[in-house]
């Protein structure tokens, strides 16, 4: 991605999240180098388990019962190339920071081999 030159008339940036995006259309921003002229959210299921019970495909469609709807609106967002921040449930910069760090201090994945990815930078 960093080799990557982007020439668009209209950018934009979607974030699939469980809890929150956070601020990733910011840091979306930061990495691309680019201004976006929109920025969108659709709320999946989050699989990070200490936190979501996801065990039936019940609670799985509870949780994920305004995907489709969500999707449906972005997709006429982007075809009158609206421009804005319509991410829903977004945070601050800062309560990013704080929420990464409590999850890279909680996370028992590995990432390249490792408890915590190097590449990511907040």
């Amino acid at each position: 991605m960093q080799k990557v030159k982007l020439q668009a008339d209209y950018l934009y940036y979607v974030a699939t999240y469980g809890t929150s995006p956070g601020a990733s259309d910011f840091y979306a921003e930061k990495f691309l180098g680019k201004k976006l002229n929109a920025s969108f959210s659709v709320r999946m299921p989050d699989t990070w388990t200490p936190f979501f019970d996801l065990s039936t495909p019940e609670k799985i469609a509870g949780f994920s019962k305004s995907t489709e709807s969500e999707i449906k609106s972005i997709i006429e967002h982007l075809q009158q190339k609206d421009c804005g921040h319509f991410m829903d449930n977004s945070k601050s910069k800062m309560t990013t920071k704080i929420a990464y760090s409590l999850y890279e201090s909680m996370r028992k994945t590995k990432v390249h081999g490792q408890y915590t990815n190097p590449n990511v930078k907040i």
